[in-house]
């Protein structure tokens, strides 16, 4: 029998074989070579035939995210009116919202005639993650403004929404955002507050804090304009989380600290500054001494982690997770801060052993379904995963884990475009700042500290 013969037109060219090619490549073991054969598949190919080939046949079958890269560059290269209009297509239909979003993702990348009205509508569907995606893909639109779409999702019912909105304006570096910016920060109770400060801090190059009035006042004074109304009284809510570290208005943050064999590393912690000793007097005379006798990565962590754990406000959830070869979570789920459940978590790290692999890739992914199903088909409800991670790693990969640093990080920003999970990363030096930098660098926009 004669084979089915795939044949694409790609610039008017036909091009035969890529159904088979691409086929073929999907069958090799080896990442890297697979990487390789499916680049050569998909090189120059667009068509509606060659869109429909990635999307039906090579994103829901790729094996990391490495394939997945590929496939989606694939089709952001595409301009084709026939290939766009299914892409958009694709990203509208009903389906896992991984795959959605990989088509957002790729809009969000194209330079096609229709690319940009795709994304406008879907920034308007019913989904809310696929709302996130197409905001964090607007948001990297640098040639093009949709400012009403972006100040439009500041308003979203969905908090993803509203943290891929300031997300996207604060890279947009626009001065004309700061007024909504500042509006939104007067509406928000938890983290888009820090967000919105961080926007602002971006767009301005001011450090006000959480005081939206004296960001309007700069802006209204280096533009020209008007001054804004500032007689309406606003105070910034609470921290929930104080520590030496870290200062957040976060309501649902987990800890993650890794204990690979890497943490024993002997490091020499220098003395504390005069404020950060305070802060961790504050904390507790003991952790002032562990923090005087460390001696490993392992042991720096540990103080500050503790330190941590004590922070937490009342009422504010949390857990803790470590991973070494595997993640374990002190409590499966998040939990109210209470005297029993701080004390519980801090136990569990104190008697942390340090030993095994680097299991970053497997950490990350249960940070997103601790379930440890497919995060990317899977639609966490909003309130119940953490809106913020503390991770403190070396950022060290090792089996059985995922070595290749390229495919963490890929994975990890390509499930935080509709997740929006801040990063918090404490690097514990030294380390694999080539992985952790990027966890930190957003959407949405988190921190990087760096220790000792």
């Amino acid at each position: 029998m004669l084979g089915l013969l795939v044949v694409l037109h790609v610039g008017g060219v036909a091009r035969a074989g890529v159904g088979a090619d691409l086929a073929r490549a999907m069958r090799e073991r080896d990442d890297r070579a697979r990487a390789r054969l499916l680049e050569a598949a998909l090189r120059d190919v667009d068509s509606a035939d060659a869109a429909d080939v990635v999307l039906s046949r090579l994103l829901p079958r790729a094996r990391n995210a490495v394939d997945t890269e590929i496939g989606v560059h694939a089709l952001s290269r595409m301009r084709d009116p026939a290939a766009v209009t299914l892409i958009a297509r694709r990203a509208s239909a009903a389906g896992t919202i991984g795959l959605r979003a990989d088509a957002i993702e790729a809009l969000g990348r194209s330079v096609a005639a229709g690319a940009s009205s795709a994304l406008l509508r879907l920034a308007g569907d019913a989904d809310p993650l696929v709302r996130s995606a197409a905001v964090t893909s607007l948001g990297e639109r640098h040639q093009e403004r949709h400012d009403d779409a972006l100040r439009a999702a500041l308003d979203d019912v969905d908090w993803r929404v509203r943290s891929a909105a300031i997300w996207a304006l604060a890279r947009q570096g626009r001065d004309d955002a700061v007024p909504a910016l500042a509006a939104r920060m007067r509406k928000e109770k938890g983290r888009l507050v820090d967000d919105c400060v961080a926007a602002l801090r971006t767009i301005t190059g001011e450090r006000h804090g959480a005081r939206p009035g004296r960001y309007l006042r700069t802006w209204a004074a280096r533009t020209g304009s008007p001054s804004p109304d500032l007689d309406e009284p606003w105070s910034a809510p609470p921290s929930s989380l104080e520590s030496p570290l870290l200062d957040s208005r976060s309501r649902r943050v987990l800890i993650v600290l890794s204990t690979g064999e890497s943490m024993t590393e002997e490091v020499q912690p220098p003395p504390l500054s005069a404020a950060a000793a305070a802060a961790l007097l504050v904390a507790g005379e003991d952790l002032v001494r562990d923090y005087d006798n460390a001696k490993t990565k392992m042991d720096i962590a540990r103080v500050h982690a503790r330190a941590m754990i004590r922070g937490l406000r009342d009422g504010t959830r949390f857990d803790v997770a470590v991973y070494a070869a595997s993640p374990t979570f002190a409590f499966g789920e998040l939990v109210e801060a209470t005297a029993r459940t701080r004390k519980k978590a801090e136990t569990r790290i104190a008697r942390l052993s340090p030993g095994g692999g680097g299991n970053l890739s497997e950490m990350l992914r249960r940070t997103f379904d601790p379930s440890g199903k497919d995060p990317r088909g899977a639609a966490p409800d909003a309130d119940e995963g953490p809106d913020t991670v503390v991770l403190f790693s070396d950022g060290r990969l090792a089996y059985p884990g995922i070595e290749d640093r390229n495919q963490v990080v890929m994975a990890l920003r390509r499930l935080n475009r509709v997740r929006q999970i801040r990063f918090v990363v404490v690097s514990l030096q030294p380390a694999d700042d080539a992985v952790l930098s990027p966890l930190a660098g957003g959407p949405p926009a988190g921190i990087t500290i760096r220790l000792p």
